[in-house]
């Protein structure tokens, strides 16, 4: 008997985690971009990256830059449901999404997946946008 509840107790401790380790492939996050697009699933797709690394381009759908330090304080400002709101955040490697994802979690959010990074996006042959240059008070374009 004493075995047993070990065993769930193992089960129910290290089944959550096992869940949530992978990271999405960059052809699912398109798929998903694009069911989205036709209006057939919702979710938030965040780059945690820098302003600076976002400059240089981003996943096309892209709906906010939240740098995974700030993620948790940022998501809140958006003001999603930690119960029902899907989220998805990116970054180069996919470490720091991972980074991020793990502190939603901790904060509550309950469906909140790591994107990967955009060396695996453009690796798959998926291309990034670029942002487009702002005009500056005295009329010169900006990056």
């Amino acid at each position: 008997m004493n075995t047993y509840r070990l065993g769930w107790l193992a089960l129910l401790l290290f089944f959550p985690l096992s869940l949530h380790a992978e990271r999405l492939s960059s052809k699912t996050v398109a798929k998903w971009l694009e069911a989205r697009g036709k209006d057939r699933m919702h979710f938030v797709l965040i780059d945690v990256r820098t302003p600076q690394e976002h400059a240089m381009g981003y996943i096309e759908g892209t709906d906010t830059l939240i740098p995974y330090q700030n993620i948790v304080k940022g998501v809140k400002a958006l003001k999603l449901d930690p119960e029902k709101d899907t989220i998805v955040v990116y970054c180069r490697s996919g470490h720091r999404a991972g980074m991020a994802e793990q502190a939603l979690r901790n904060a509550g959010y309950m469906h909140v997946f790591n994107g990967g990074g955009i060396l695996q996006w453009l690796q798959a042959g998926y291309t990034l946008v670029q942002p487009k240059p702002r005009k500056a008070a005295g009329g010169t374009s900006t990056p």
